[in-house]
């Protein structure tokens, strides 16, 4: 390729099984999100004991690996579809349970790269398959709820691919944007081998540098005027005398591009399953900003910035514990979405949501208070009388009896109704997410004392 004077479009790149998995999208019966998610856990159990070694993948994994995704890729189109009114996020930096929770439950289901496809994608071994399968079952009280669903984000690229460059082309036009991608830029080099690491400031790669460019000088006596042909070399020593500046430039552009169409990529795999993408990099969500006209940020995204602890430290399996309360959900999600309607900005939406999120832990302290003093004047003092009632009432017999327990019942009524009232506020998810915190961390203590 000759070098280019500005950033453009790359080729999008996609894997044969996201093809394939793309042209099934269309065939077969759609399965409900728990139904799937089962589905998924059995198959993970079942790859989860392969062999721990190099050889390669059998065609029976390959091909149940292949329908799990056109199951899933069904699933995932049909949700938004049937139920207008879900709430699909998509993210791919972060790991499913951190994800559900700095986003506050505010998803109905969440979308994450399927870590399973990609692994038989590129060069599988049984290995690596059952790392992925393991790393996966990590959600498994997520997955079999149908709550958290791997998407095989490939096949939108296969499916959508030109919009990815057209969209990428446009903004790749604007100033504002490209410049702004130029002044994150952090480029180190050229090394003594002439080698420019590349990456940008505040986003969250798992990589120290993301990208890597070799400079490639032509060797002289390789050049064949005939053919017009020649060889490059790589890692030579670094020149003095060498003007790096033009491949200095080049790199910028090709990193310019690559972060802007990456972008692009993810927009567009949140728009083919039906999601809304949330960024949980602030050098992305400061990208995104700059396409406000185009990009209508999720009340999600706000939250992530909000950086509340209210679930923190909560497993996969705590969370969906948590998720079967559904009132105070509803409950949550309403305060927090009645807060952004005033916010004129992404600072104003991040103090809202910061103070719905105080208020509701200022309410569970009180409620958590409040639920111990029911306790014990509605429920065990009453109780305690009614139950000396029903011993005296014994000697009436069975009338005297029945008396009794309807007093009981008349006498623990206003303590059950305040209970159930309680647990329809949002703050009652903090008591909750107490409550759930200190049984895994018994379990975590009585795992310790039996190793």
């Amino acid at each position: 390729m000759a070098p280019t004077a500005e950033p453009g479009p790359r080729s999008v790149h996609y894997s044969e099984l996201d093809r394939l998995a793309a042209h099934g999208r269309h065939e077969g019966a759609v399965k409900s999100p728990e139904a799937l998610g089962k589905l998924r856990v059995e198959v993970l159990k079942e790859l989860v004991k392969c062999p721990d070694n190099d050889a390669s993948v059998s065609d029976a994994h390959l091909e149940s690996i292949l329908a799990l995704a056109v199951m899933t890729i069904q699933t995932a189109s049909s949700l938004t579809k049937r139920k207008k009114d879900l709430t699909v996020l998509w993210n791919e930096d972060l790991e499913a349970d951190v994800f559900l929770s700095r986003t506050l439950l505010l998803a109905d289901h969440i979308f994450v790269p399927d870590s399973l496809l990609k692994a038989v994608s590129e060069d599988p071994t049984n290995r690596s398959l059952k790392e992925a399968a393991q790393k996966l079952l990590r959600h498994k009280s997520l997955l079999t709820a149908g709550i958290v669903i791997p998407i095989p984000d490939g096949v939108s690229r296969a499916v959508q691919g030109r919009s990815v460059q057209e969209q990428t082309a446009q903004d790749l036009h604007q100033t504002e944007i490209v410049e702004f991608v130029r002044s994150q830029l952090v480029l180190e080099g050229p090394t003594a081998r002439e080698v420019i690491f590349g990456s940008v400031k505040d986003d969250l790669q798992k990589e120290l540098f993301s990208k890597i460019w070799f400079h490639a000088r032509i060797d002289p006596e390789s050049v064949n005027s005939g053919t017009r042909e020649f060889t490059t070399q790589l890692l030579q020593r670094y020149d003095t005398d060498y003007d790096y500046t033009p491949w200095i430039r080049e790199c910028q552009n090709a990193a310019i591009s690559y972060y802007v169409q990456r972008t692009n990529e993810r927009l567009v795999s949140a728009d083919v399953f039906g999601a809304q993408y949330v960024s949980a990099s602030p050098f992305e969500a400061r990208l995104l900003q700059r396409r406000a006209a185009t990009v209508s940020p999720h009340p999600a995204q706000a939250a992530i910035w909000a950086g509340v602890p209210m679930l923190s430290d909560l497993s996969s399996a705590g969370l969906a514990s948590l998720l079967r309360h559904e009132e105070p959900i509803q409950d949550l999600r309403k305060r927090i979405r009645r807060a952004l309607m005033t916010a004129q900005d992404t600072n104003q939406e991040i103090l809202a949501v910061r103070q719905v999120a105080q208020e509701i832990q200022d309410a569970s302290e009180a409620l958590t208070k409040r639920i111990r003093t029911d306790r014990l004047l509605s429920g065990i003092i009453p109780a305690a009388g009614s139950t000396l009632g029903m011993g005296i009432a014994s000697v009436g017999g069975l009338p005297g009896l029945t008396g009794a327990a309807v007093g009981t019942l008349t006498t623990m009524a206003p303590y059950l109704a305040t209970r159930i009232g309680s647990r329809r506020e949002a703050s009652y998810l903090y008591v909750a997410a107490r409550r759930v915190r200190q049984r895994e961390s018994k379990r975590a203590q009585r795992r310790s004392k039996i190793r």
